[in-house]
């Protein structure tokens, strides 16, 4: 519905920029050298994750039951990028991406 009402999609934007805002937060705290908006590309590449992952794990999917298995590799996963990721890295990436190189 967001997509094609601009007052629902409104609300819908604000929700997750409320939610992403707490999830700033600890990404700031955990690696303070990423510059904000590092930050909250993190936070868009997790949630984008969180996001797809219900269209195949969620409730009633075919592989509902492995959504545990997947929340704690996403979170494995995600608290050692937060940690560990550069903004020089990411700015690598994205240029790598951007000239087609990222993929063999």
């Amino acid at each position: 519905m967001a997509n094609h009402d601009p007052e629902i999609d409104a609300r819908v934007q604000d929700f997750y920029v409320r939610a992403r805002s707490r999830m700033q937060a600890l990404i700031s705290r955990m690696n303070p050298a990423l510059t904000e908006e590092d930050v909250e590309t993190l936070c868009l590449f997790y949630s984008s994750f969180a996001e797809g992952a219900t269209l195949f794990a969620g409730h009633g999917k075919r592989y509902a039951d492995r959504m545990p298995d997947l929340a704690a590799i996403a979170i494995h996963s995600f608290i050692d990028l937060a940690e560990t990721i550069t903004s020089e890295q990411i700015a690598s990436i994205r240029e790598e991406w951007a000239e087609g190189e990222l993929l063999p």
